[in-house]
């Protein structure tokens, strides 16, 4: 059965590859005819592999075209289209028409602006069926002949002729013509007038030097924007006397009802300055905390910031029991007095690692971009976050027990055109107490990419109370998990995406300093028959429109789990190092289990996103009720339901799903379950009142968590009821 596997396995890597290899299509070519200097352009074809660049060059579908400190142009032939990049831009020729000589070519003409920005000028040629299809970071513009700038953050503007701009996060669609520009963006989508300065601004470094725009068929040049002369100017003209004039002439008032002074009282919060200043930064929150049958009062306070995609969010609270003023009273999350900064520890090195973890814990969240961004990071809280294709790292979130336990995570990565890299740590107020992980991937042939994947949980014991599990943590072990990936994107457009993977994984535990390479091989056997507890996985992830998906096969021998990392493991931890302690102590090979993974979310546009995925786990003797995972989100947005408004969220993980079914009783909250839910109705524009429970876990004054006499982590709910306040 193994041999058999493996064979499956095999055929599924040689076949992906074999893929990369024969997907790519031939067709149409584009001429690079200008650079300011054409040593500073880059063209990689379809399988990745440099070009030699020179002016005249052809560059078929599927290249990737770079400019460094240069501009460059390009025409299509033979209907002469022409396509300005200015430096620093990258655009990607997704396809050209198979037969653009004819009348009814067949495919389209489809462009992807990965960096910076391009203009475009399309021609419109009598009796033909020319295509173009332009692709920003979350946007698709349908154009058919017509004079365009577009950038890479998906801001568009026509000078002349029309595009059908769709924005892919919310599917909407805007017919942006002649002298118009739009934002995809920006919160509120809509069409905007290309001012005269709007225009400066986009088209100001975009005209042609070597191509005239002229020379492109059906296309006439957009008429000149006459600039207005300077109102003030006009004004003092006219208030002032003319020569030789007896009487002096006076300006008149515009038409129209006189400007209002409003007082302070009159105005709306949206009109005072100060407002302005404060709107949308300063939030508070007044309300109580019940945790493990203790309730605590709250009063927080979370400034929140946002330049353009950089937003940040610190989380200043004042929890106490009885006495604000009393810091002795005041809620100690893991035992931690997080208002001390230092001043509670016995040593310089305790002290300078407190004032730093409990500054950290002063950061809600940090965030730019969002993954697969060319650059993005979130440091704070995150949900959801996957290592890779989720091999080893799957819906992993560092936030399961907030408010109640808070850490301050990093997730980041880097993606260019070859290489990219994922790092992900759970909590760096506490650096060596924490999972942390990484994946580093770079393309292998054309398409395919080979990923390299590990993580590591530096201290899985530090939730088990000595008074019980001493002897666990006396052995201070390490559990070091790695893996193999390739990936092959067949499709990957904003609006269709469609990529194979297959994945290997397995994992070496540490013990007192010592990895134990028992548990992946063993000595006394020959062959592939000699490695255990590893697991593969293979399968297909994508989009369609705002549609994700991902459907995979998974096989695991021995005590491998996929996802090791998943929702759960954080209230699992001490579980799951006490059973490969034990494996080590008394080896036991269970019989390989099989499964099927599938998970989808939709998100409709400023309504609602819903999510779900399952882990279906058999083996010879059947089902496998303890391995399986379910995991659902459900978010309902503000404004939506009339009248009251009230909106929230749930969200719901849970191992083990199906043994909890065949005992007739699905706890809600429990030592293998995450829950999060959130009911917020708004009173006002700037009041709010909600409510929020979610699942924890018992722990002591220390931070340990608090077992049964079965080895059972006790399960309890924290409580949150909430006065928000927010300018």
């Amino acid at each position: 059965m193994m041999i058999r596997i493996k064979t499956i396995l095999a055929l599924t890597l040689f076949f992906l590859a074999a893929i990369g290899i024969t997907a790519q299509t031939t067709g149409a070519m584009a001429v690079l005819v200008y650079a300011d200097d054409e040593t500073a352009v880059q063209v990689t074809d379809a399988a990745g592999a440099p070009l030699t660049v020179s002016l005249g060059m052809d560059i078929p579908a599927g290249s990737v075209i770079t400019t460094g400190a240069t501009s460059a142009e390009l025409q299509l032939n033979p209907n002469s289209s022409i396509i300005k990049l200015t430096d620093n831009t990258t655009l990607s020729v997704d396809s050209l028409q198979s037969n653009a000589t004819g009348t009814a070519a067949a495919g389209s003409n489809d462009f992807s602006v990965k960096k910076g920005k391009i203009r475009a000028i399309i021609a419109r040629i009598a009796g033909r069926s020319d295509s173009y299809t332009f692709y920003s970071r979350d946007t698709v513009c349908g154009i058919r002949g017509t004079d365009f700038v577009l950038d890479s953050a998906d801001m568009l503007a026509v000078a002349d002729g029309a595009v059908d701009f769709t924005k892919n996060a919310t599917s909407e669609t805007l017919r942006v013509t002649t002298g118009m520009m739009a934002n995809g963006a920006a919160e509120i989508f809509a069409l905007a007038e290309l001012t005269a300065d709007a225009r400066n601004s986009l088209y100001g470094n975009m005209q042609f030097v070597q191509l005239n725009p002229l020379d492109v068929p059906g296309h006439e040049p957009p008429p000149a924007v006459e600039e207005e002369p300077p109102v003030e100017e006009e004004k003092e003209a006219e208030a002032q006397e003319p020569e030789g004039a007896d009487t002096p002439v006076v300006a008149e008032e515009p038409a129209g009802e006189p400007e209002k002074d409003l007082t302070r009282e009159d105005r709306a919060p949206g009109d005072d300055p100060l407002m302005m200043i404060l709107g949308g930064v300063l939030a508070m929150e007044v309300g109580s905390f019940s945790v493990d049958g203790v309730t605590y009062s709250k009063l927080l306070f979370q400034p929140t910031f946002s330049i353009g995609k950089l937003e940040a969010s610190l989380y200043l609270p004042f929890i106490y029991n009885q006495n604000l003023f009393d810091p002795g009273d005041w809620y100690k999350p893991e035992g931690n007095n997080e208002w001390s900064f230092g001043t509670d520890q016995d040593n310089q090195a305790d002290m300078v690692a407190d004032i730093f973890g409990d500054l950290f814990l002063k950061i809600r969240y940090l965030k730019y971009g969002r993954q697969r961004d060319p650059f993005y990071f979130n440091f704070g809280n995150y949900s959801r976050v996957n290592l890779g294709h989720g091999i080893l790292m799957n819906n992993y979130e560092n936030n399961s027990e907030f408010p109640a336990i808070r850490k301050v995570g990093l997730n980041m990565g880097f993606y260019g055109s070859r290489a990219a890299l994922e790092l992900v740590g759970e909590d760096l107020s506490r650096p060596t107490r924490q999972v942390v992980g990484g994946r580093f991937a770079f393309s292998l042939l054309g398409p395919l990419a080979m990923g390299i994947s590990g993580a590591a949980d530096l201290d899985p014991v530090r939730d088990l109370s000595p008074d019980t599990d001493q002897t666990t943590i006396d052995k201070d072990p390490l559990l070091l998990n790695f893996a193999i990936d390739l990936e092959l994107p067949l499709v990957e457009r904003p609006v269709l995406a469609l990529v194979f993977y297959a994945d290997g994984a397995s994992l070496i535990p540490s013990v007192n300093g010592e990895f134990q390479t028992d548990f992946l091989y063993d000595s006394s056997k020959e062959g592939v028959d000699a490695f255990k507890n590893y697991g593969a996985s293979a399968g297909a992830m994508g989009h369609v429109f705002s549609l994700d998906y991902r459907i995979e096969y998974q096989y695991a021998d021995g005590i491998f789990r996929h996802g090791f990392y998943n929702s759960t493991y954080d209230k699992m931890r001490g579980e799951r190092v006490k059973e490969i302690l034990a494996y080590l102590d008394s080896p036991t090979d269970p019989d390989p289990r099989q499964g099927v993974y599938g998970n989808a979310g939709l998100s409709l546009a400023n309504i609602l996103y819903l999510s779900g995925g399952y882990s279906w786990q058999w083996n010879a003797d059947g089902m496998d009720l303890d391995n399986d995972y379910l995991q659902l989100q459900l978010s309902l947005e503000p404004d939506v339901i009339p009248v009251v408004g009230i909106y929230g969220s749930i969200g719901y993980s849970r191992t083990g799903l199906a043994r909890s079914v065949s005992r007739g009783s699905v706890p809600l909250i429990d030592d293998k379950t995450t829950f999060m839910g959130e009911v917020v109705y708004p009173v006002s524009d700037y009041l709010d009142i909600a409510a929020v429970l979610t699942s924890a876990l018992v722990r002591d004054d220390e931070g340990n968590i608090i077992y049964d006499g079965s080895g059972k982590a006790e399960a309890t709910y924290a409580v949150t009821l909430d006065v928000r306040l927010s300018y």
